[in-house]
This record gives C-alpha cells, structure tokens and sequence, in this order.
C-alpha cells in the first residue's frame, strides 16, 4: 500500500497551492483585493491574472472562481468559464452560480445540459453527464488505497528562500507587489513510484493516474484536471520496464526545462536511482536538439527516449515522477546548485581556458533581445540596440547559442540586460555581483528571475516603462486583449539611460 501524504481526494483546481501555509493564504487575499479593484476599473486581463493567483494560493473561494468565471466568459472563453462554475458549485451551492452555468452552457450549445441545470441544484447525476468519470467509481478508490502500489519518497525538505530587495526598489515610490514579497515557500521534493502507473501527456498538462484510473493530481501539473475529464484519450500503450516521466505543462520551454524537467533528474540520485537502470526516460514533443544534448551530459542514452507525440498514454511496469511540486517558476535553490553544478564544472572551465582567444571575444555587456519568439518583443528594439551600443552593449540572441555557449557566455558577463523572458534563465551561471537589468511591461510583473539573483548573489534591478497605447480610437488593440504576459514592452529609453547612470555601468 502507498501512502501519499500530501495528495487529496481528486478536486477539479485548475492549479493547487505551493502549501496552504498562512502567508500563502495572506498573499491570496491580496492578490484577490487585487483583483476585485481591477475589475471594478474594466481591466479584465489584469483582473484575471489576479483572481487566478488568489486561486492558486488559496482554491476554497466559491465567490472568487465565480467572479473568474464571469471574466472569462467575456472573454468568449466559455470552456474555461464553465469549468470555474463548476469550481464554486462543489464549494457552494448558490442560485447565482447556476445562473451564470446555465448562460455559459447555452452559449456553446449544451441546451440539454443547461436545462437540467435550471432544473436541478446540481445533482450527482448532472456531474456525472457533463464529466466523463463516475462519482462513485471514484470515491470508492479514495476509501480503498489498497489498489495503488508504489513507493513515495521525500528526498529533500520544505525549503524557504529569502528574497533580497531588487536594488533600485527604495527609488520606486510604488513598487509592484512581486517586488513586495520577502520570501517563497517551497513544498518537499519527491520521487513517486507506482507500479503499473499510468501518464497521459500534452504540452499543456501532464496526468498521472493508477491502473484504476485514481487520479493524483499533485503530482500532476498544468491543467491536468482538464486533460483528466477529457472523455477521448489516445490508445494506451504498456511499455515494459522503468520509465522516468520528465513531460509536463511547459516541458518545452527553455525556462521550465531546466529549472523544473531537467533538474529533476537530480532528484533520482538523491532517491538513490541509478540511471543505467531506467529503461526510457518520456519527454515532451517534439524533443528539442538542446534537450537531447542536455540529457545526453547526465549519461543517457539517446535510444532511451520517448517522445509524448509517439506514446502521449502510457503504462509502465514502474512509473517514476520526480517532482519539487508545484513552485510556479520560483526554482528551488536546490535546482539551481544542481545546474551550476553541471554547466560551471571543472570541464566547463576547462573548455575555456583551452581557448583563451574565445574568452577575450566574449562580451562582458550584453543585450538579449527577443526577435526569433513571437510575443513579449520589444516595440522599439532597434532604438534600445542603438542606444545601448553606444555604451559597449552586444546584442544577443540565446536562440542562436548552444548550451554550452550560452553558459560560458554568462559565466563571464559583467552586465545583462533584458526584456522579460526565458533568455534570463541563464543568468544562474553569471558571477556574483553581475548587474542585471530586466525589463517589464506594466501590465506584467514576474519576479521569477529575480528569485535566481537573489539566489546566486547578482545585482539585481528592474525597469518598468510606462504603457503606451497604439490606439488612435477607444477600441482595445488586439495587443489589449492577449493575456498579459504575452504583451510587447516598450522601453523608456531616458528612464533606462538614468538608471545606468545610477549603477554605473
């Protein structure tokens, strides 16, 4: 019998907590005030990014996945609207909650649905037509534990990291509430074992499920519970053997590779797991050729993998998840000593100190520029090159760099600056004391990469520019109406010129 301490009787949250720790739920009502103030002032998308933070940290808020669920349907994002009523429904059972689930289901054509909702307060059997599971199939699994077999373990403890104050904070008269946060809360890291385990993969989410289809969802990421409900799944494929689960929500971005898929594997050897004996490793689709070189630094075969496009459900004989649980970007300081580890050992040192003409070419002052991603550019990119240029700034395209080149690179950086994005993930490899500079639209603040800085000791500082509307009516732009993080920036040029000055670069 496997015991999961920390995993619930399955809920449909479209994210759980970190932890349920009394800051979490304080940080929660302040991103849910947040939210309330925002869409009292019609700026939905911001409002939407809030009452989806105040969810994350604290799920048991009926009015708020309601609120959630109004926004997103008008937004004509009626599938995920239906779904945050459906949320508040199993918190509390409110008329008006039914209204507004009724109004999305007809929207999208689910008349017959929506009629038995009027008709009915939410019986068992109305959940168990709309979602393709069966209620009593599943609470019988809860009370019967006996049918997962497996192992869990925790390989490393609850961990708190203390935030060092970005540098030119004290020069803001209001800064962002990212920027007002102390510390992070981190949740154990485990290893999960099941015997005869399950993984249903999309870019989007991944799923892991017993034999019986129990689902468990903290160890589960993305929207999971989504990709769970869904009544179509792909051909189950049994695959013999050992197979390590590194495919999840965002496996393919650079930025969530290497601090939450690749550092995983350190994980395995503190579970004392040796990676000879596992038989594949499953990752995301299409498998990047960076990813293949990076897994192929940690010893493992090429002929060892499977990609979720050719298995996207599979069956293990042992399924194995390493997992620092759900840390939201925040990358544990254990993740980030395993990286610099890896990436600045004695042969990185080596490799450049065999070509000593390589390191005089490097760049100490760079800029990273965004050109070759589709979203988050800078509007006035040549202007900032231009500027920058004049005070000894190179440009940089990370896309264009091998890992290896990347790390050398910022191993010997001095300065760095850039718009917000996963090119900033390499500044774990920078010297202590580098100066950063990351750029923001004001629309959207993360303090992600800021959490690195205050992890590897770098100077750490920010610029936030004013918005600039591209409008020349009182329509919205198309650029208005994507969710925040996908804005373009644009950069103040002066603003940026008087900072420079400050830190004296």
């Amino acid at each position: 019998m496997i015991e999961f301490p920390h995993i619930v009787a399955p809920r449909f949250y479209l994210s759980r907590p970190m932890s349920f720790l009394p800051s979490n739920l304080e940080l929660g009502t302040n991103y849910l005030n947040f939210a309330k103030t925002y869409q009292e002032h019609q700026q939905i998308y911001s409002a939407i990014v809030s009452y989806e933070k105040s969810l994350q940290l604290n799920p048991d808020q009926a009015e708020a996945w309601h609120e959630l669920g109004l926004l997103y349907c008008e937004c004509d994002r009626y599938q995920e609207g239906i779904i945050c009523y459906l949320e508040a429904l199993f918190i509390e059972i409110v008329p008006e909650f039914f209204t507004s689930l009724m109004g999305a289901l007809l929207k999208i054509d689910k008349i017959p649905e929506a009629e038995e909702a009027s008709a009915s307060i939410i019986s068992n059997k109305f959940l168990t037509s709309f979602y393709p599971l069966f209620l009593d199939k599943q609470l019988s699994l809860i009370e019967d534990q006996d049918k997962i077999t497996g192992r869990y373990q925790q390989v490393f403890p609850v961990d708190i990291l203390y935030l060092n104050p970005p540098k030119n904070s004290e020069l803001d008269s209001t800064p962002p509430l990212t920027f007002l946060r102390k510390e992070v809360n981190f949740p154990a890291a485990t290893i999960t074992i099941l015997s005869n385990g399950r993984a249903n993969i999309r870019d989007w989410a991944s799923v892991i499920t017993t034999i019986d289809d129990y689902f468990l969802p903290e160890i589960s990421t993305g929207l999971s519970n989504w990709l769970f409900l869904l009544k179509d799944k792909p051909d189950l494929q049994i695959v013999p053997g050992r197979v390590v689960v590194l495919a999840r929500w965002a496996g393919l971005k650079y930025f969530h590779w290497l601090g939450e898929v690749f550092s995983a594997c350190y994980l395995l050897s503190l579970a004392k797991i040796n990676l000879d004996e596992v038989d594949y490793f499953l990752v995301n689709a299409p498998f990047p050729k960076y990813q293949q070189a990076m897994l192929q630094i940690l010893g493992i075969n090429p002929d060892k993998i499977l990609d979720s496009d050719t298995y996207p459900y599979i069956q293990a004989e042992e399924l194995i998840i390493p997992y620092y649980g759900n840390v939201d970007g925040w990358f544990p300081k254990l993740a980030v000593d395993f990286l610099r580890d890896i990436f600045l050992s004695k042969q990185a040192s080596e490799r450049l100190l065999q070509s000593p003409e390589n390191l005089l070419k490097l760049p100490k002052k760079i800029y990273l520029s965004r050109e070759q991603v589709n979203y988050r550019k800078v509007i006035n990119e040549l202007e900032v090159r231009d500027f920058l240029a004049t005070l000894g700034f190179t440009t940089i395209i990370p896309e264009s760099l091998s890992i290896t080149e990347q790390v050398d690179l910022f191993s010997q950086v001095e300065v760095v600056i850039s718009p917000h994005g996963a090119g900033l993930t390499n500044m774990m490899f920078c010297p202590g004391g580098t100066k950063i500079i990351e750029l923001f639209n004001p629309d959207y603040v993360y303090g992600c990469f800021w959490a690195i800085a205050s992890q590897v000791g770098l100077d750490y500082y920010y610029l936030i520019s004013q918005k600039i509307s591209q409008n020349t009516n009182d329509r919205p732009s198309p650029q208005d109406l994507t969710h925040p993080c996908y804005r373009d920036i644009y950069v103040d040029i002066p603003r940026l010129q008087q900072l420079l000055r400050q830190i004296k670069t």
